[in-house]
């Protein structure tokens, strides 16, 4: 009788033990896989948040090259000038812009407003009177 008691004294606290430590094993899992989904919401928030911005930023300068070219002058005797101004004028309203070029109706390269600021620009004024083609697109 003695033997069984002393088993039951050995059982109780291993059997216990394994209990409390599945409790937190699973607790602590639990806690994790919440804690990973929190995570995951939040990126998704952000990023859903970053593409909305890109979209109201790329739209915004789409439209301001739109407004330019609907505003084009038919009958001012300095073209360059007028688009010289608004170039400058749009360049210091959203920044970011390295150059904008003036292409004629044959495709040559009339002008190139370049920002005031020290943006480092991708076109320069020795363009001017050649073709475009893929001048401006790399």
């Amino acid at each position: 009788m003695l033997s069984r008691i002393n088993h039951r004294i050995y059982a109780f606290p291993t059997v216990l033990f394994l209990f409390l430590t599945l409790v937190f094993v699973s607790a602590g899992v639990s806690i994790q896989s919440e804690e990973r989904a929190a995570r995951v919401s939040k990126a998704n928030t952000v990023a859903e948040q970053v593409k909305i911005s890109l979209e109201v930023f790329s739209t915004e300068r789409i439209q301001a090259l739109h407004n330019v070219m609907r505003n084009w002058p038919t009958f001012e005797p300095n073209q360059v000038d007028w688009f010289n101004a608004q170039a400058l004028s749009l360049m210091g309203m959203q920044k970011g812009y390295s150059s904008l070029a003036f292409v004629n109706a044959k495709g040559n390269i009339e002008w190139i407003a370049t920002p005031n600021s020290g943006v480092k620009t991708r076109l320069d004024n020795r363009l001017v009177g050649h073709p475009a083609g893929d001048k401006l697109l790399n």
